[in-house]
């Protein structure tokens, strides 16, 4: 299961794509994807200012 959510921005060209999916190993994980489909070349600087915070219990933790 996944879920995706999308933005373009047509004045620069610039599509943004950020997927949400479940995975055994790691819990959430985001993949993100920035295309540009614009004919002259950009030039982007990119901040991810995402910041998770791990709520899980160790068992150690859970035994208390």
């Amino acid at each position: 299961n996944r879920l995706v959510f999308s933005e373009r921005n047509r004045a620069l060209g610039l599509t943004f794509h950020a997927r949400w999916s479940s995975c055994d190993a790691f819990g959430l994980v985001r993949t993100t994807t920035l295309v540009h489909e614009g004919p002259e070349p950009v030039r982007v600087s990119l901040l991810d200012g995402r910041v998770v915070e791990d709520t899980r219990q160790t068992a150690a933790e859970s035994d208390s």
